[in-house]
């Protein structure tokens, strides 16, 4: 596996993204991740199949992340829910 091929992970969340605008249903978003990375693995490197599509699951598995992450990031935080929450984040929270 080549740091390349880290590149293209945002270029995976785009294409998951593009089928969840099309409306198919979240929770088959990760399965559409790691389907694309395996087929983009398998065309765009150079090597063993085998191996190809194991970084292609990785790849789909890192964009599945990468989406969470930076949604729970973005995601605007309530000063509530922060105010009423322990260090370990199991103290109650207020809706």
């Amino acid at each position: 596996m080549d740091i390349s091929e880290i590149g293209l992970v945002p270029l995976i969340t785009g294409l998951v993204h593009t089928v969840k605008l099309l409306g198919v249903q979240k929770r088959f978003l990760p399965v559409y991740a790691v389907v694309f990375g395996i087929c983009i693995s398998l065309f765009l490197t150079s090597g063993n199949w085998k191996e190809d599509m194991m970084i292609g699951t990785w790849l789909g598995l890192s964009s599945v992340g990468f989406y969470s992450g930076s949604k729970n990031i973005l995601k605007p935080l309530n000063k509530e829910e922060i105010e009423h929450e322990d260090l370990f984040g199991s103290g109650t929270r207020r809706k």
